[in-house]
Parts: structure tokens; sequence; C-alpha cells
């Protein structure tokens, strides 16, 4: 779903764009090479060599072209509606000849093209149905479905203005498209400024204190006679699912919030005898009366909301839909993906600041037969973050465990390097040649992981950060290794070489001796 529409297509039309393929292509070579050969005579007359005649590969084409259709059809707020299994309705519409069968009985793939969008009716508010061909419409403007179409729609129970032909695309674009972008660009504003999200962060505390939440989904442990009600809760983050604007100025949008919810729980005694071992509820009065206990629980929650407002969130309705508990993993990948991750690598962009880091078991970026005693990075610049662990909870928040994936400057040193490796890389080495020393150089931009440890507080700042390790990305390594098996095999290969023919010169000479 992109903002509050998804672009659906049928399978037939799929199967129908594949069918048309071969002779679309046939017809246009064929008339790309027309073409060609009229303008042939005059390019010879301006001297110019005219192109040769146009050459496809038509086979590999057609059986790439589903394939590619397919794959650009999927995702990014598209995807591609498997025909519906009862195909029953289409038998009687063809022998009807009613729309969208034609009086010369064509109309298979219209006919399940019609049937599927009847079947994304019934689970959608809106469904607008894009052709230009006029095999669904009345023909008239402005573009309407044709009545017997719209019985299918009565047959079904469903509204009138459920399913609407759209027979142009730039008026969807124009009229439809363009709106929802609009509505979506308000919607963003309201949920990321501060004082707007501030005021719907308190509508939605004012919406949901004392009021029960949905258990079902909340996790427990035990199963409650009624319903629990947040007697505190704190919302950390909201997020817009979709939005359209019901009139000027009035948004409605599905809003999902993080919050940390304080429950007031009545627990039935024998119930709580059974409850899970990692239930969150805990027993905060005993003699509630005979059969109850009265508990707490405090947990994250991710709220589904259903949020109606004006521009200036003045006017604000909120209900809730769905409640459902995270995982202390889930909450933290949450975090991260909102803003701690990139607080977090600006944390760590200079590790001077905090002292050098060094990489384990570092391997240059050259073949080199000698170990390299230490590699420090001078400078780290961060790309992502991804969570390993969470470890612990304290007042000052989450501990967790941390990988941070970075390109950094490295420094490397060799301090007893072959005799191999100091003649080969005498540039790197601080002594003259023939006397030894130390080879050291420096590495930019390598492939590194940072592995850390830190705690994030509720406010969103690290606290306590320590680096444990740093390693080469392990493709990295793994190529670097392999470039340095490679490169001793080939010394191997040379010395042998060398003492081939060392063998083949004292033969020669004893021959000649003889």
């Amino acid at each position: 779903m992109h903002g509050d529409f998804e672009v659906v297509v049928p399978e037939a039309v799929i199967r129908e764009l594949a069918r048309q393929y071969p002779e679309r292509l046939a017809e246009a070579v064929k008339d790309t090479n027309s073409a060609l050969g009229a303008a042939t005579k005059e390019l010879r007359r301006l001297e110019i060599d005219p192109p040769a005649p146009l050459e496809v590969d038509e086979a590999k084409l057609v059986a790439e072209y589903e394939v590619q259709l397919r794959e650009r059809l999927s995702g990014g707020g598209c995807r591609i509606e498997a025909d519906p299994t009862d195909l029953g309705a289409v038998v009687a519409w063809a022998v009807d000849r009613r729309k969208p069968f034609k009086e010369s009985g064509e109309g298979v793939p219209d006919a399940a093209i019609w049937l599927t969008v009847l079947e994304l009716a019934e689970s959608n508010d809106e469904v607008l149905l894009v052709s230009s061909d006029g095999d669904f419409g009345t023909g008239r403007s402005p573009a309407s479905l044709h009545s017997e179409m719209a019985s299918d729609l009565i047959e079904r129970h469903l509204p009138d203005g459920r399913v609407r032909l759209v027979t142009d695309v730039k008026l969807l674009v124009d009229e439809i498209v363009a709106p929802m972008a609009e509505a979506e660009a308000r919607a963003q504003r309201l949920v990321t400024d501060p004082e707007l999200s501030g005021r719907i962060r308190d509508g939605i505390q004012r919406a949901l204190l004392y009021t029960p939440i949905p258990q079902d989904d909340l996790r427990l442990g035990v199963d409650l006679d009624s319903d629990p009600q947040p007697i505190a809760l704190d919302v950390d983050h909201l997020e817009l699912v979709s939005v359209r604007e019901v009139s000027d100025g009035q948004l409605s949008m599905e809003i999902c919030a993080l919050a940390d919810l304080h429950l007031d729980v009545a627990v039935f005694k024998a119930d709580f005898a059974i409850a899970d071992d990692d239930s969150p509820i805990t027993i905060s009065r005993e003699d509630l009366n005979d059969h109850y206990f009265q508990g707490e629980a405090e947990i994250a929650a991710w709220l589904t909301l259903d949020v109606y407002t004006d521009l200036s969130v003045e006017n604000l309705e909120i209900d809730l839909a769905a409640a459902e508990r995270l995982s202390d993993e889930e909450i933290l990948e949450l975090r991260l993906a909102n803003g701690a991750a990139e607080s977090l690598m600006n944390e760590v962009q200079s590790p001077s600041g905090g002292g050098e880091l060094y990489v384990a078991d570092y391997v240059p970026d050259i073949p080199l037969q000698s170990d390299v005693q230490e590699a420090t990075v001078q400078q780290l610049s961060p790309s992502r973050v991804h969570l390993r662990s969470v470890d612990d909870f304290s007042s000052e928040g989450v501990a967790c465990s941390l990988v941070v994936h970075a390109v950094g400057d490295v420094t490397w040193l060799v301090t007893a390097p072959s005799g191999f490796d100091s003649d080969r890389y005498q540039s790197l080495s601080d002594a003259e040649p023939g006397e030894g020393g130390f080879l050291s150089d420096v590495e930019p931009n390598v492939p590194l992981q940072l592995f850390l440890r830190g705690v994030l507080a509720p406010n969103g700042q690290w606290l306590d950060l320590e680096p444990d390790e740093v390693i080469l990305e392990p493709a990295e390594f793994k190529r670097r290794a392999q470039q340095n098996e490679e490169a001793e095999e080939q010394e191997l290969e040379r010395i042998e070489e060398a003492r081939e023919r060392a063998r083949r010169r004292r033969a020669k000479a004893d021959n000649g001796d003889g």
C-alpha cells in the first residue's frame, strides 16, 4: 500500500499483454525497418551512411518479456492479483452476451478482470477501474459503469460508488493520485511537526486513559475476564500508515504509535496461579475481593489508531483499532529505525575521541607473507546499524549489543616482516634496503564491522558505549584471504619453476662436462 492506495493488476491483464507482445514486437520491427528503408535513398544523397536494418532476437525477447513484466509490477505499491477461484458467473455472462462480453462472444479476459474487481470491492472502500477500451462503461461522458456491471454490485450488496470507472490515466493522476499525495504530505507534517504531533500524542492519552484495551494481542500470559485499562501511557513514536482527505481540510488517517502502557488489571485468583512464567502482570493488591487480585503490568505496545482531524489538530477524534504488545527486540528495532541508529552512528563517527579502535586479525589488501601485529582505525564512516541482542533493562534504559557497518581508514603495522616482504614492499619500510625494519601503510575506505555494547536511554541518547571488537567485513576478509592464498600459490609455482630451470642448467652442464 502506498499512501492510501495500491495498484492492483489482474492476472488476466498480464496474460493478455504477454499474448499480444510477439505481434506488437514484430509490427514495431517491421515499421521501423520500413521507415529506415524509405529514408535510405535520401540519406545517401546527403552522403550519410544509412543505419543497418533493425534486427532483434525475437525468441529471447518474447521469453523474457513476461518475467520482466511480473517483476516490474510486483512491489513498490503494486501487486498482481490472481484470477478469482470461482469463474462460474463467466459462463452465464457469455451465454447471455452481457457486459463485458461482446455480441461476438469475445470477452473472457475482461470477464476475469471484472470478477477480480468485484472481489477487491468487497474488501476495500473504493476501487478505481482504469480502462480506456469501453468494455466496462456506457461509452458516454463522464465515464460510468455499464448498468449490467452496476447490477453486479447491487447483487453483492455493495454501494453504487464502490467501483469507479476511470478511462483517462491523466485524469486519474490529476484528480485522484495528486490529491492523495497532497493529503499524505499534510498528514506527514501532522505526525512530524513537534507541536502538532504533540497535540496528537495528548489526544491519544485522552482517548485511551482508563479505557479498556483489547487483550487479545497484548500477550499478558493470563486470560482476563475483562480487558485491561491503561492508568498511564507515554507515546514514544508516531508513524503514518495511510491517509485520505474526507473534506476540505479534514483528514482521515491511520496512525501507528509506539506507547509505554501502565495497565490496571483484575485477575481471577485461580487463573493467576497458572499464568505464564513470563507474564508482565504483578499483584498490587491481594484482597480486592474473594475471587480477584488487583494487578499491574507495564508493557510497550504498537497501537493502530484511526484519527480524524483538521490541519491544526484542534478538532481531533481518535479510535483504537488494535493494540499489540512488542517484544524487547521489536521495540529496540523500531527505535533504531526511527532515529536511534542515526544518533549511534554520529557517536562512533570519530573513534579517536574515545580511544583507538584496533582491528582484529587484519589482512592488508596486498599479498603479504608476514602477520600484521597492529591495525588501528583512524577515521570511521558508519552506514548502518543492526541489533545483535537485548541484554538487560535498568532505570537508565535498555542495554544491548549492536553491530555498526562502516568504512574506515586503517593503519597497519608489521614489526617483523619476512625478507621476501621487505624486498617486495621496500616503499612501505622505514629502513634502507637490506636492513629489515618495519612495514606500515594506511588503507582508505576499508569495509569494517564494529561490535559494541551500550544503553539506549528513554530520551533516545546512548550511554556507556563500549566497543568490543572491530573486524573486516566477512566478505572483504574472505576476498583478501583468497588473494593471499592465490599469491602464495603463484609464488610457490615461481619458486618451483626456478628450481626446475636450475636443475636443467645443472643437468646440461653435467652432460657438457661428460
